[in-house]
């Protein structure tokens, strides 16, 4: 009996997904190694692409109040919040809930995109990319694509690790715990001002969650494209072929996947 089921409300038309899973099975179509491997990768890949979709399903709330409230604002300004002398200022619900669930799945993500070498070489150092740079320099050498890969991603999974850490395991100490703001009026200022929700780990500058977020995201997105590319040239075949980008004016909207294999010399 043929069966069919849904396994998730994200289709290929969200970058989330088509940049890893389906753009990753078409990578793996020019791998030259065993099948067991392809597969294997491909269960990371799924992995990965319903963990940044869960990054995705926090940031979209933030990221939707934002513009809306924005628009409001730049086309009736703060007294569109004003009642009387009192003012209700707008809000993104469970916004702490939400920001705590992001940095817990960007974090997973980043343990996936590591395992995306177990299938191939049977190593899983998860999130300490320094590890693993380490790892693909002694087997490979320092100027090895993986190795290079994994040094120069290793600061930027360190930050998004601190985040998570302060979620899971807060201290009492300077960026040990995660603070977040929703709208709220502009302090030490004369001027009616609704500031956007902000983040912060405690004692360092504040950053507008929204627009981090989607920096996180695309992140999480652009480092499982490179260690696929780093994987691609481990396993490439006898063929001039080579990945290259798809401009972002030219990608196909219900499969907006950023990587493809041509021929060497060709576009």
């Amino acid at each position: 009996m043929f069966q069919f089921q849904v396994l998730s409300k994200h289709g290929a038309s969200r970058p989330s997904v088509a940049r890893t899973l389906p753009q990753g099975c078409d990578l793996l179509e020019f791998f030259v190694c065993d099948e067991a491997m392809k597969e294997g990768c491909k269960k990371s890949l799924y992995e990965l692409s319903r963990l940044v979709s869960r990054c995705v399903e926090a940031y979209e709330p933030v990221e939707r109040e934002v513009a809306k409230n924005a628009a409001l604002l730049m086309a009736q300004g703060p007294t569109t919040y004003m009642q009387g002398n009192a003012i209700h200022l707008p809000g993104v619900p469970d916004l702490a809930s939400l920001a705590e669930n992001f940095w817990q799945s960007a974090k997973l993500a980043i343990a996936e995109t590591a395992r995306l070498v177990h299938p191939f070489y049977g190593v899983a150092y998860d999130h300490k990319y320094h590890l693993l740079a380490n790892w693909a320099e002694k087997e490979f050498g320092k100027e090895d694509v993986l190795a290079t890969t994994a040094r120069h991603w290793e600061p930027w999974v360190k930050e998004v690790v601190t985040w998570r850490n302060a979620v899971d395991h807060p201290k009492e100490m300077p960026g040990g715990k995660l603070e977040t703001k929703n709208f709220h009026l502009a302090s030490g200022s004369s001027e009616l001002k609704v500031l956007d929700p902000l983040w912060n780990l405690n004692g360092s500058p504040e950053r507008p969650i929204a627009e981090h977020m989607a920096e996180v995201i695309e992140g999480l997105l652009q480092l499982g494209e490179e260690v696929m590319v780093a994987l691609f040239e481990h396993f490439r075949p006898s063929l001039p072929v080579v990945i290259v980008e798809i401009p972002e004016n030219e990608r196909d909207p219900l499969f907006p996947k950023r990587l493809r294999v041509t021929l060497a010399g060709g576009l």
